[in-house]
């Protein structure tokens, strides 16, 4: 689930990075044509959603994929294109409706292991730089999202990029099973060391 809030290209308000999409781009686009990546299944969403500013009471819209989660390499391409496609706008700003985000990906991956034939799991990885600006913004509600797909399998990873609050994601990774969010504030080296990282927790 990809933050496409504006302050993503135009760095404001500050600490945001106007480089945050590009450099997501480019480290998603490098795990996903990765041969080593070639044994998952992924697929892509993005918050606010390609059309309004996001359902904050069940996250339908986030919650429909750009990309529905595929095998790789197959679904490299598409993945790659989506990223053009869903380039964030300065005007209108688009703003940040994290609870539609994690409503989006939470339900997302129940539907999917629910239909998996072999039961496989899904994970949940939230990428944002930013703290919530519409629907709910309570934290502590945000953060019951999360904990309740945990306790129904979905474990969620959080991925800082540059603007973001590491306490905040801290908590999401906390509840959502994974411990602690990943700094990728450093680019997209740091993105795919990432991306990496829990690939391999995945592999095991």
């Amino acid at each position: 689930m990809q933050d496409r809030s504006s302050s993503t290209v135009t760095g404001n308000p500050a600490p945001a990075s106007p480089d945050s999409w590009k450099n997501s781009t480019a480290a998603v686009t490098a795990f996903a044509k990765d041969p080593l990546s070639s044994f998952l299944d992924v697929g892509l969403g993005v918050f606010p959603p390609m059309s309004g500013g996001g359902n904050c009471m069940t996250g339908s819209d986030c919650g429909t994929p750009l990309v529905p989660i595929s095998a790789l390499p197959g679904n490299a391409a598409k993945i790659v294109g989506a990223y053009q496609t869903a380039t964030p706008t300065q005007f209108p700003p688009l703003l940040t409706p994290t609870e539609c985000a994690l409503r989006g990906m939470i339900n997302t991956c129940l539907q999917y292991m629910s239909a998996s034939p072999t039961g496989e799991k899904c994970i949940a990885v939230l990428v944002t730089d930013g703290t919530p600006t519409q629907c709910d913004t309570n934290e502590m509600d945000l953060e019951a999202i999360l904990a309740d797909g945990k306790t129904k399998g979905v474990e969620t990873y959080t991925l800082g990029l540059p603007g973001s609050d590491a306490a905040t994601l801290d908590a999401y990774a906390m509840v959502g099973g994974t411990g602690k969010s990943i700094d990728v504030s450093g680019g997209p080296t740091a993105f795919v060391q990432a991306l990496n990282g829990i690939r391999g927790q995945l592999a095991h």
